[in-house]
């Protein structure tokens, strides 16, 4: 695994190339965190980055919490990385940053390169309420601006395979029953539909444009790919449940509207 640490953080469906295409100044921005080193906190961000890493250590230090008000009033921030081993987010810390709109962090305990995010709900949100087209339509952006924001165009292009193939099984099988076993069943499918696409994206895409050897992107699919991605997809299904039920008489003819518990 170091290997591909190494050469690439590779990650499968989605953000494949993520760290190494951001630009220096947009990765650890150590000098401008106010940190408490008694108390693992950060306590303010003087920065004006628009892409942030939070880092796993300051000086030798651990970070344990981000604090109250930390990021409060930021209107530069977009995307944000949180550290593995990352303790607490204290109430407030990212009040008024009107412009955060992608979180993410790691998955899997040891596997820092992959990262999860919640990108993939808003898409299913979309296809449920309005159809697949719909749905497929708003994941491509979220990939295109995305990709932008990262200089990763790698990355979005796996995002749009793998957010079409999480999309349509769910998004089709619910136009057609709206109900929530059918629902239910139809996000377990885009699950796994959309772990294989990541799959298959990584064993083609990967050793072609990112130069990992096709080996080591095999050696990964079990004991890395397969339980991240399915982590992953459960994860945004259940946020797509939940949103969407909260959501689902705003936004729907009555007649359609769901049926069921």
């Amino acid at each position: 695994m170091d290997e591909i640490k190494d050469i690439y953080p590779v990650e499968v469906a989605v953000e494949p190339s993520g760290k190494n295409a951001v630009p220096a100044e947009a990765k650890y921005d150590n000098e401008h965190f106010v940190f408490d080193a008694a108390t693992g906190i950060i306590t303010e961000y003087t920065g004006e980055s628009y892409r942030l890493d939070v880092p796993e250590t300051i000086d030798g230090v651990s970070v344990q919490t981000i604090g109250a008000d930390a990021f409060n009033n930021n209107r530069n921030l977009i995307y944000l990385t949180l550290p593995e081993g990352l303790a607490a987010i204290e109430d407030g810390a990212f009040e008024s940053a009107y412009q955060l709109s992608f979180v993410e962090f790691p998955l899997l305990p040891g596997v820092t390169w992959l990262k999860f995010d919640a990108s993939n709900m808003p898409a299913m949100v979309v296809g449920f309420g309005f159809g697949p087209g719909a749905g497929v339509a708003v994941g491509i952006v979220i990939a295109v601006i995305h990709g932008l924001l990262m200089a990763d165009f790698t990355g979005a292009l796996m995002n749009i395979f793998c957010v079409t193939c999480f999309v349509l099984p769910a998004a089709l099988m619910y136009r057609k029953k709206r109900t929530y076993p059918v629902a239910i069943v139809g996000l377990l499918l885009s699950v796994i539909a959309a772990t294989l696409a990541a799959i298959v994206g990584n064993l083609l895409l990967t050793p072609m444009w990112l130069g990992v050897p096709l080996d080591a992107v095999i050696a990964m699919i079990i004991p890395i790919l397969i339980p991240f991605n399915l982590v992953k997809g459960l994860i945004n299904a259940v946020l797509t449940l939940i949103i969407y039920k909260s959501i689902s008489n705003l936004i729907t003819p009555k007649k359609d509207q769901v049926k069921g518990k």
